[in-house]
């Protein structure tokens, strides 16, 4: 979306401040809670259940719906949107995943169609707010970071938390990258 376009986001009408959520972690993605070489008595089990729990800085509804929006504060050389595209890419790949799944999850729970009311994530980055808007990118602003995740990124993040092998199309990465932007 083009967010120069929007409210701000203090005039959002529906919106909610620190939005806690919790993913189920199967049991055979928990890591040993002894280390190999540690010594013979530490306890080597995992725990036999497990969640993921967070809190999102910002959920709002805009034009019927759904953005998660999370404050950086990050020192970067530049806003602009490619070195941001790169900085998220890098940084906060698998807090994209976690946060697009815990709000798509939470509409389908509440009855929505997920893929109809999630309007993604905004990453706000508070230090470039004040550059000038990139020219060559009329839609951009600088400091902010926008996606939408679609059906196969989010079935491809389910599969992840789950410990669940990728696909064959799927690329093996440590964890996964967020969307096209």
């Amino acid at each position: 979306p083009n967010l120069r376009s929007w409210p701000p986001l203090c005039r959002v009408a529906t919106r909610h401040v620190e939005a806690p959520f919790t993913l189920p972690l199967p049991t055979a993605a928990h890591p040993l809670l002894a280390e190999p070489g540690d010594s013979p008595d530490a306890a080597r089990w995992r725990s036999e259940h497990g969640f993921i729990n967070g809190f999102m800085d910002l959920l709002i509804k805009h034009e019927g719906r759904w953005y998660f929006v999370d404050w950086k504060s990050d020192r970067l050389p530049a806003y602009d949107a490619a070195t941001l595209d790169a900085h998220v890419r890098a940084r906060y790949g698998v807090q994209v995943a976690l946060y697009s799944l815990a709000l798509a999850r939470a509409l389908a729970a509440h009855g929505a169609d997920p893929l109809a009311h999630f309007g993604g994530g905004i990453y706000v980055f508070l230090r470039g707010l004040a550059g000038e808007a990139d020219p060559d990118a009329p839609a951009a602003t600088p400091g902010l970071w926008w996606c939408r995740p679609d059906r196969e990124d989010l079935q491809r993040w389910s599969r992840w938390l789950a410990g669940t092998p990728p696909v064959p199309s799927e690329e093996a990465t440590a964890g996964p990258p967020p969307p096209e932007a």
